[in-house]
């Protein structure tokens, strides 16, 4: 959901995020939604998880990102040498194991801009979907815990942190129609003291006005946004549950582990 939520790829693409790693990895949560992070290490995942759908589908099921790994990452008795690899050689691997067009494949997912770009097709094409419904999933409500935060990124289009800061907002949403933006700090909702669990119950109401009391420097101002609850989850859709099967550990030692 945070990977589909990203403004910022209508400027900024995957391959820039890891060229520009030097200048995001220091770079604060403010604004992160426009100006992207080092994305290339949660979105490639699924650009790899779409990879795993072709090949299962150009082989009949018969080979899968394994058979990827197993040839790309031998050895061949090799021990201690560093072996740097190239644009071509990855390609080259990926079409000896399936033959596909893969040097198109990965540029459209590395290069293309546009804010409708998140690969999520290989999740579709594993099983699952991503959906969104009325309550926090347990990831959320845990990383929510750990890191102070509240997260209404889905909904009002808001990151705050648990004392009401606003931490970063998701262009063209509620939030950010509304004229909130980071470092401002929500003081009420609806004329109760700002809670998570006040904003919460205030979204869940449904498609209700919520009206926020903000602070921006000395000037405090109401906020008004319309609010739908709107959490994400993965439901099964039609499709062979191979993302299952993917996350099995291959051996009893990965299992212990």
């Amino acid at each position: 959901a945070q990977v589909a939520h990203r403004s910022g790829r209508e400027w900024r693409s995957l391959q820039d995020t890891a060229v520009s790693a030097g200048i995001l990895n220091d770079a604060p949560d403010q604004w992160q939604s426009l100006r992207r992070g080092t994305d290339y290490y949660d979105e490639s995942l699924f650009i790899w998880l779409e990879a795993d759908s072709i090949i299962r589908r150009v082989t009949n099921g018969k080979r899968s990102m394994d058979d990827f790994c197993r040839a790309f990452f031998a050895t061949n008795g090799r021990q201690g040498r560093i072996a740097p690899y190239s644009f071509d050689e990855v390609a080259a691997t990926l079409n000896a194991v399936a033959p596909y067009d893969w040097k198109a494949f990965l540029r459209a997912r590395l290069d293309t801009l546009g804010p409708d770009r998140a690969p999520l097709d290989g999740l579709a094409a594993s099983g699952w979907d991503l959906v969104y419904g009325d309550i926090p999933n347990l990831v959320q409500v845990a990383r929510d815990k750990v890191r102070h935060t509240v997260e209404e990124r889905f909904s009002l289009g808001l990151l705050l942190a648990d004392d009401g800061t606003v931490i970063d907002v998701v262009r063209d949403s509620a939030a950010w129609k509304a004229g909130l933006g980071p470092y401002m700090k929500v003081l009420a909702i609806n004329g109760q003291p700002w809670s998570p669990q006040n904003l919460n119950q205030a979204i869940g109401v449904g498609d209700s006005t919520v009206q926020l009391t903000v602070r921006n420097g000395s000037r405090t101002w109401q906020a008004e946004m319309n609010a739908q609850e709107s959490y994400p989850k993965l439901k099964r859709n039609g499709n062979m549950d191979t993302l299952s099967e993917i996350l099995k550990p291959i051996s009893s030692l990965a299992a212990m582990h």
